[in-house]
């Protein structure tokens, strides 16, 4: 009973938003897999992430940057549950595709609605913000980790 509840919260609180910004999408993964720094060996290592939810929808007005004056095309990807956006698109569809970018990099396709996303930081970059100095320093090796993921979208 305790599950259909959740369940049911969780997909009018999906619909709600997918009205209020003229269509969504729920992105489900399949499979994540990246690397992780085993401190042990000190090497770089494949590992498996437990996937992600997503939400990718249309951006209301309120949510443009001070940059945009018009983007009717803005959709926003969202992890599902998070208030901030992990990638923007600024270009919205073209065709079946939509490509974002910020944090992470995701693609979808509207006819096969397929998705995949990838997150590159942490193996190339090793900077980070320093809390207290709010400037750049070196990163602890393996305190970010690059992976990949796949999965399959719905609307909603």
């Amino acid at each position: 009973m305790r599950g259909l509840l959740v369940c049911l919260v969780i997909c009018v609180s999906v619909t709600a938003t997918a009205k209020a910004a003229g269509g969504a999408y729920l992105c489900i993964g399949d499979h994540a897999v990246g690397f992780s720094f085993d401190n042990n060996s000190k090497q770089w290592i494949e590992t498996s992430f437990k996937p992600h939810k997503y939400i990718v929808r249309k951006a209301k007005p309120s949510e443009f940057n001070n940059n945009a004056e018009n983007r009717p095309n803005l959709w926003i990807v969202e992890e599902f549950g998070e208030k901030l956006p992990v990638a923007f698109c600024d270009d919205g569809f073209k065709g079946n595709f939509l490509d974002c970018k910020l944090f992470l990099h995701f693609e979808m396709n509207r006819q096969n609605m397929r998705f995949n996303t990838w997150y590159l930081i942490g193996y190339v970059d090793d900077l980070e913000i320093d809390p207290k100095s709010k400037k750049w320093r070196k990163a602890p090796e393996g305190s970010d980790t690059p992976y990949m993921e796949i999965g399959k979208c719905s609307p909603v």
